[in-house]
């Protein structure tokens, strides 16, 4: 009875938490986010820490390498793993820098039930399983970005996403902005998700309204630094530090210190939970790692690797 209870809610956590327009604010946006970001208290809006963050500002695709970068990793015990594939370009034309990412989340096979009767609820006999099925989660994005000065970039992510799970398939597309500005030694970053709202179509039509990100990254010797914030505008959001009216804002912080060129200690704090990392390269070469508590998805460990061209 245990047993069936468990995978009642699990499955019930799938369809109304990762199967709604809430996807990309909150617990599940964090899951985009690649070891480097993780490590340093899920912040990136304005650092071109790593290839991944050409997803948290569009812009950034101006700063980073040309190269290629994949991570991995698992919550839930294993139930739930993603990988995401970051890759930057130069094609050589106009004043154009652009880049791809592929992001693909995934559960072990999870067991559908449904009761033999709905007006007896929960209880023992009336849960029955339909069947094993594998909840998936596509999200492509292309990334362009231009040098608008000399001190600022600005850039525009694309992305269509996929969703199935059972017998529900959903759609979207949406589209985000960026926008970098570079300083001595103070880099501030600013980025716009769904800007136009993203759309998800499957048995009904949904939208993702806008949310934003705004920091600050200083730069001093070996170390740099974060501040950052995220601001959301569709209602009250109970994991926000602020909510007033239909706002809810978080705020983050993250640093990295690099004691030899090659080598890379990173922490941040975001929610009252610290999380850390470290970065490792050699040559062209690089590999991260981060952990990060949270108290809905567990403890999670992340891993990535990478190369510069």
């Amino acid at each position: 009875m245990q047993k069936l209870l468990k995978l009642f809610f699990i499955c019930y956590f799938l369809n109304s938490g990762l199967l709604t327009a809430q996807k990309y604010r909150g617990e599940i946006f964090l899951l985009l986010r690649d070891p480097v970001s993780t490590a340093k208290g899920n912040s990136g809006v304005s650092t071109p820490q790593s290839l991944g963050a050409m997803l948290l500002n569009p812009s950034l695709v101006n700063l980073t390498n040309s190269g290629v970068y994949f991570s991995h990793f698992e919550i839930f015990k294993g139930l739930i793993a993603s990988e995401n594939l970051s890759l930057k370009f130069d094609v050589g034309i106009g004043p154009y820098k652009n880049g791809f990412n592929i992001f693909y989340l995934h559960s072990d096979p999870i067991e559908v039930t449904r009761l033999r009767d709905e007006n007896l609820g929960v209880v023992e006999g009336n849960i029955e399983v339909s069947g094993a099925h594998v909840y998936r989660f596509y999200l492509i994005t292309w990334i362009t970005g231009q040098q608008i000065n000399k001190n600022s970039y600005f850039g525009t992510a694309v992305k269509l996403f996929r969703e199935t799970f059972f017998n529900y398939v959903e759609n979207g597309a949406g589209v985000d902005l960026g926008y970098t500005i570079l300083l001595k030694d103070l880099t501030i970053g600013i980025s716009a998700r769904d800007v136009f709202f993203s759309v998800f179509k499957g048995k009904t039509l949904e939208l993702a309204n806008p949310s934003f990100g705004l920091g600050f990254t200083k730069t001093s010797n070996n170390l740099n630094w974060s501040l950052e914030a995220d601001f959301f505008t569709d209602g009250p959001y109970p994991g926000a530090i602020i909510n007033i009216g239909k706002l809810s804002m978080d705020f983050k912080f993250g640093a990295e210190y690099r004691p030899v060129e090659n080598f890379a200690v990173r922490f941040g704090f975001y929610r009252g939970y610290l999380s850390a990392g470290a970065g490792l390269k050699w040559k062209k070469f690089a590999i991260d790692y981060s952990i990060s508590p949270n108290p809905e998805l567990n403890t999670t460990h992340k891993i990535g690797a990478g190369i510069c061209f």
